[in-house]
């Protein structure tokens, strides 16, 4: 069994993987917890609302210290909170405040409120730390409360209030954003807000208010129901005013006349229909209108863009539509996500999990190589590596768009012509087929990767 590179960090269990499943191995220790949360109905009850994933146990004989394993229903994309947009952060909060909230009903409480803890299963959020239920005690205060201002109430702020980069704070702080810096970054205006005042202004100085920051504060029950509701109260009221972005607009200010855009779809849905593949990645998604249309072509679509507000407006239209197929993430392609924490190896890098039958690349490539200075052969390269089939566009040299971004950008753009990408792309991939969009000069390629 292959031992997870971040589950070092909990006592109570153990994620490995054999034989190309996911398992959890849970202590000795916590197996009366585990019992209670199974006996008292919990589970079942989170099970069928969807909060939690689903899992089905059997005795394990890897080691003596672990003697019961859970194998739970897979995952088809781990993502991590820095890659989520701001509503996939404010969702993965709710969720995590609703279990929280049930638990208690049910005699048992969430240990650690991590928001590594929750995964995107397409659009919903789903818990997946079967080990992080604990048998709650009377009077006893929410040992994970600093934590949950820490993974969500803090980056939301900082999102809501200054500027949504803040949340890539959370790629450099694996135990979330410190509730002191949260406070030195925050406008005065927040302290009209009662929810920050309370669980960051308050929290960051010190003072034991009626919410229980100190460790020996005793609260009963219904005073800790009250507290998650609290909770559950600021982050709703937490929303980003994202204004206009660079390509959140993309569609409307395209080049693409009605016809070039229906003739686009269907090239991309025909191929993408002749190759029956299983998972396609999107790269450069933007709103994720390529993705939602091939949602019944494939089991799983994995849509990335590194515009905040396209991203978030793709999940947004993604939940809107109920497409349960399709998960976005924040993804800068030039600069992927890095494998971060103890030893690199605690988060894994983006290149590291993805796997893709098919990637998309549509609108994308002038952008890598002129105003990104990146290669052909260099592009060719890592996408081959990361699926086996290719359908990407390649705008002629005299398209509008090109033109647009090579103004700035001269000595790249005189090295930018079809004979260097044909070349290029050819040396790591068999051609399929081209078509070209007819009265806008861009060309679609689709290939194959070669052996």
């Amino acid at each position: 069994m292959i031992i997870e590179g971040a589950s070092f960090r909990d006592n109570h269990s153990t994620v490995g993987y054999e034989e190309g499943r996911v398992k959890r191995l849970l202590h000795r220790d916590y197996l009366p917890h585990y019992e209670k949360f199974i006996k008292s109905g919990l589970y079942d009850c989170l099970a069928e609302k969807k909060l939690i994933v689903r899992h089905y146990e059997q005795p394990s004989n890897i080691n003596s210290s672990y003697p019961l394993e859970l194998i739970p229903e897979e995952i088809p994309f781990i993502s991590y909170p820095y890659e989520w947009s701001f509503n996939q952060l404010k969702d993965a909060a709710i969720l995590t405040l609703e279990i929280n909230k049930i638990s208690l009903t049910y005699g048992m409480i969430l240990k650690d409120a991590s928001a590594f803890n929750v995964q995107f299963s397409g659009n919903r959020p789903i818990f997946i730390d079967t080990a992080s239920f604990e048998i709650y005690e009377e009077g006893k205060t929410w040992h994970a409360y600093q934590q949950f201002c820490r993974h969500f109430i803090a980056p939301l702020a900082l999102c809501s209030y200054t500027d949504i980069r803040f949340k890539q704070f959370l790629l450099s702080n694996l135990d979330g954003i410190p509730i002191e810096f949260c406070k030195k970054m925050l406008p005065k205006a927040s302290l009209f807000n009662s929810g920050l005042f309370l669980h960051i202004w308050l929290n960051a100085i010190g003072l034991k208010a009626k919410f229980g920051v100190g460790s020996t504060y005793k609260q009963p029950k219904a005073k800790l129901l009250a507290i998650q509701e609290h909770l559950l109260n600021t982050i709703k009221q937490l929303n980003w005013k994202s204004g206009q972005t660079e390509w959140s607009n993309y569609y409307t200010q395209t080049n693409y006349s009605k016809y070039d855009g229906v003739q686009k779809e269907r090239i991309v849905s025909l191929w993408t229909e002749q190759l029956n593949v299983n998972s396609i990645l999107d790269l450069g998604a933007n709103d994720g209108r390529y993705s939602r249309l091939l949602k019944d072509q494939a089991s799983f679509i994995l849509s990335t863009d590194y515009d905040e507000k396209a991203v978030d407006l793709n999940y947004l239209f993604s939940k809107e539509q109920s497409v349960e197929n399709v998960q976005t993430i924040h993804l800068n392609f030039v600069n992927p996500t890095p494998a971060i924490g103890y030893g690199n190896q605690e988060r894994k890098s983006f290149l590291e999990r993805v796997n893709a039958d098919l990637i998309l690349a549509l609108a994308l490539i002038h952008h890598l190589f002129i105003t990104h200075d990146i290669p052909f052969e260099k592009i060719a390269a890592l996408l081959a590596k990361m699926g086996k089939y290719l359908i990407i566009e390649f705008p002629l040299p005299d398209d509008e768009k090109v033109q647009q971004i090579a103004q700035n950008k001269p000595h790249q753009f005189k090295n930018y012509c079809q004979e260097s990408f044909l070349k290029a792309f050819d040396r790591f991939y068999t051609m399929k087929a081209v078509e070209e969009i007819t009265g806008n000069k861009r060309l679609i390629y689709l290939y194959e990767r070669k052996a």
